[in-house]
């Protein structure tokens, strides 16, 4: 076995490259630069029925000024628009224009491939020892959920 140092070295290294993924800036195809927050909130608005300010916040785990903040941008870039149901003038909804599908279709061909070269990866072990990865990750969760639960302010549950 490896001395302690040596796994807190990786840990380290892997914590951040995984920082960097989750708050790091995508460049797309389309000369368009987003935050993963915001790819985030354009996957919530493609799939939910109910995109209103507060439902995205309730979905996301984030304050509905977050959220307003970041529609602001969105708008701004083109990639949603704004629109009222009729019989409820005073709800504002959000949908994706045409641009910002093109956006989420980029981003989860992107994500695909990145999940798809981890079990490449994995892939390239016996499955003994692909099934203690997977325990390791498994186990390494339960670590996670009781950091957050003790150190962590996180309103979203699903992470």
């Amino acid at each position: 076995m490896k001395p302690t140092e040596d796994y807190t070295k990786i840990m380290y290294k892997f914590s951040g490259k995984l920082h960097a993924v989750r708050t790091g800036t995508i460049h797309s195809r389309a000369d368009v630069s987003v935050n993963t927050a915001m790819l985030s909130m354009l996957n919530v608005i493609d799939y939910s029925e109910d995109n209103r300010v507060s439902a995205i916040s309730a979905s996301m785990g984030i304050t509905k000024s977050a959220v307003s903040q970041m529609v602001s941008k969105l708008l701004r870039l083109g990639l949603i628009e704004s629109y009222k149901k009729s019989g409820n003038s005073k709800d504002k909804y959000f949908s994706l224009t045409k641009k910002g599908k093109d956006l989420v279709k980029e981003y989860r061909e992107i994500h695909d491939s990145f999940y798809k070269s981890i079990s490449e990866v994995i892939s390239q072990y016996d499955e003994k020892t692909a099934d203690s990865i997977y325990d390791f990750f498994d186990k390494m969760n339960g670590v996670f959920d009781i950091y957050i639960k003790d150190y962590i302010e996180c309103k979203n549950d699903g992470i």
